[in-house]
């Protein structure tokens, strides 16, 4: 038996077993995080609604606080390229005709405070009285490894002159507990400096904010990165070797980090937000992507119905564990794919989607008389079924004191039941869909292990 591999470069190159990395170049404005978030969570697609807080000049000092620089700290799975920073936001003037604004890029400590060491700074003017998106490149590109921080501070020099600078909604502790889902979802990235000092905005007790609060603020950096999506076949797959049904093996993904970064992807941004609230398939201006960042399909397992498989959401661990099922004519399908799914940030997803994939060839054939599964290779009389099952599972042909475990193919028990009757019915909703192994082990001592698929 031979794998075979044929490759489709629809917008980015691969890197595989074998195979030289190519890349591709992306560029991602990522305030558009934030009004992807803020549509997620209110529905609004009026911009210059969304609620706002106001930056006083560095002269002010309002109601008992002096917060001169507020901001964002980001996630960075590995290294990215950070050439500026925007914001969304507007001028309240009482002096002059533009407003001068500092953005600032940081470090952050183990607690993901930003370090008051800035790496590099930008200065832009701000003269527009309704909401706009504005910033600038630093002087070079920067290359950060780790999280790292925007912040932004109005140096008007006048008392009075304020920057409306967009953020995120929560909620106050005095809403609760009648908020819904639109006011709770954050993930707690804002930070002030308030006397000098960064915070969290997560309850952050200060005026402006308080108990219940966790804004984040509209302003984050330009980023630059490469993409290389990839994956590595198992031995079996690159070798060529023969493949049996119910034969577990493993695909690994090795794809850049930014795939499955919700922060600048939007088809991670989607799965991350779209488990928490019924969003609309296609909302204005382009619609939310359809498909997952990384997955592979396998043509004809479970008859169609369960070869899909996703890596989760965030990434989580970078393999998927497949069970080859049963064999069809012809034992050897090339609609195998490997695909990666990457969509810029842009607000309401309009970004373009550049996708990856990469096909193969599956040959799969009946190995030690397994033809029906490994109940064929049962002599003892003990018989499961239905199998698949879907939410039960019947143990016939025991004694009695016999005792039943189910366990997942990492070796986890799923299971167990001890004294079961010679025609015991076991519920399965608790399992997750996939395969598993059920040992029986009977008063004697001899244990018997057979294959369960669970739909």
């Amino acid at each position: 038996m031979k794998s075979k591999l044929t490759l489709f470069f629809v917008c980015l190159s691969m890197y595989a077993v074998s195979q030289a990395p190519g890349t591709a170049t992306i560029i991602t404005d990522t305030v558009h995080y934030y009004f992807n978030k803020y549509y997620f969570k209110s529905g609004q697609t009026e911009l210059g609604k969304m609620p706002y807080y106001k930056v006083y000049n560095s002269a002010s000092v309002k109601s008992g606080t002096n917060v001169t620089h507020v901001g964002n700290i980001f996630e960075n799975p590995d290294t990215i390229i950070v050439k500026g920073a925007e914001a969304y936001m507007m001028g309240y003037r009482f002096g002059q005709q533009a407003l001068p604004i500092h953005f600032y890029l940081h470090n952050v400590d183990n607690s993901n405070i930003p370090l008051i060491d800035l790496i590099y700074s930008l200065e832009v003017f701000i003269s527009s009285t309704v909401p706009v998106i504005i910033g600038g490149n630093f002087s070079k590109p920067h290359k950060m490894a780790g999280k790292y921080a925007i912040s932004l501070r109005n140096f008007s020099t006048t008392d009075g002159d304020t920057v409306r600078l967009y953020r995120t909604a929560s909620s106050t502790f005095t809403a609760w507990p009648d908020i819904t889902w639109g006011n709770k979802y954050s993930d707690g990235n804002g930070r002030v400096r308030d006397h000098g000092q960064f915070y969290k905005t997560t309850n952050y007790n200060a005026p402006g904010f308080g108990n219940g609060t966790d804004y984040e603020f509209f302003i984050a950096p330009r980023v630059q990165f490469t993409l290389v999506p990839g994956q590595i076949w198992p031995q079996q797959v690159s070798n060529g070797d023969t493949i049996c049904t119910y034969q577990q093996i493993t695909f690994t993904n090795v794809s850049s980090p930014k795939f499955t970064s919700p922060t600048y992807n939007m088809c991670e941004f989607y799965r991350k937000w779209s488990a928490y609230a019924p969003f609309a398939a296609s909302p204005v201006n382009g619609g939310w992507p359809a498909d997952t960042s990384i997955s592979w399909k396998f043509e004809s397992e479970d008859d169609g119905v369960h070869g899909h498989y996703y890596l989760p959401a965030g990434g989580g661990s970078q393999t998927i564990v497949f069970y080859t099922d049963s064999v069809i004519s012809p034992k050897c399908t090339d609609q195998n794919y490997f695909s990666a799914n990457f969509k810029g940030m842009a607000a309401f997803g309009r970004a373009p989607q550049h996708s990856f994939n990469q096909q193969f060839t599956l040959c799969v054939d009946y190995c030690n008389g397994n033809a029906l599964g490994l109940n064929k290779q049962n002599k003892t009389g003990i018989v499961i079924y239905p199998n698949p099952a879907a939410d039960y599972l019947v143990l016939n042909g025991t004694g009695t004191n016999t005792s039943m475990e189910i366990t997942d193919p990492q070796g986890q028990v799923a299971f167990v039941k001890n004294n079961c009757t010679s025609s015991e019915r076991v519920y399965l909703g608790m399992l997750k869909p996939g395969y598993y192994v059920v040992s029986i082990t009977e008063p004697d001592g001899k244990t018997q292990r057979l294959k369960l698929l669970k739909y």
